[in-house]
Formats: structure tokens, C-alpha cells, sequence
């Protein structure tokens, strides 16, 4: 398999995200569903963390690429869902450390809702995983 990132974009001088990324004959695929910080909703406190939401939702997506044999660094594509377009931006270095972190570089959307399945969730992320 080969991956090309087409028109990587700086975000404050930092990876944001790809405009696109191809890859060329892949063998596998893994749709992850949405991922919320359950756990920093709950016993962490992060009612309200936008920060903490973010942080813990990176982290529960790990856990699920390892079980089905991935990695952040399979992973092509993520689309992110907010309760809060302005607060999401305005703290969008959670998200850049967190792709930093995991070593990802996927094309990506963020999108404001009106609402999330548990009311305390403040993001929903999902992705898309290639190998």
C-alpha cells in the first residue's frame, strides 16, 4: 500500500490536516463509529471540558484501532462533531497535540451541531482507518 498527503495544511505553523490523502492498493479498511470522551463525561469530570472531552475521545479511539489490529497511523480520515464551533477552534490545539501524538496526518472535517446522543457530550469524532 502506498499513502500520498495531498496539500498538507499549517495550522498556527503546526499539521493540521491533509486536503486529501490517496491511497493506492489498500488491503484492509476500518470505519470506526463515533467516539465520544466517555470516561472524562463521567468519572474525570470533564463535564463542560471541551479540552478533556477531546483528550479522552482521542484516547478511546486508540483503544479500539488496537483491538481491531490499527493504529492512529492507518487511520486517512476523521470527521469531528461540535456541540460548539467557536469553543472547538478556539481550543483546537487539543486536537492538533492529540494528532501529533498518535503520529496522524488524515484528511479531516469539523462541524458544528445542534446536538450529540448523551446531552453532556460537548464532541464526537470518527474515522476512517486504511492499511
Amino acid at each position: 500500500m502506498q499513502r500520498e498527503n495531498i496539500a498538507p495544511q499549517l495550522i498556527t505553523g503546526r499539521f493540521g490536516y491533509n486536503s486529501a490523502v490517496r491511497i493506492s492498493a489498500p488491503s484492509e479498511f476500518l470505519f470506526v463509529s463515533g467516539h465520544e470522551g466517555r470516561g472524562s463525561v463521567d468519572a474525570r469530570g470533564g463535564v463542560g471540558d471541551f479540552r478533556a472531552q477531546v483528550a479522552t475521545t482521542f484516547v478511546n479511539i486508540d483503544r479500539t484501532l488496537e483491538v481491531a489490529g490499527f493504529s492512529f497511523r492507518d487511520v486517512v480520515q476523521i470527521r469531528i462533531f461540535v456541540r460548539d464551533i467557536a469553543s472547538a477552534t478556539s481550543n483546537y490545539d487539543v486536537v492538533l497535540d492529540a494528532l501529533e501524538t498518535y503520529q496522524c496526518s488524515p484528511a479531516s472535517l469539523m462541524a458544528e451541531t445542534t446536538g450529540l446522543s448523551d446531552p453532556a457530550m460537548l464532541v464526537e469524532i470518527e474515522a476512517v482507518a486504511v492499511r
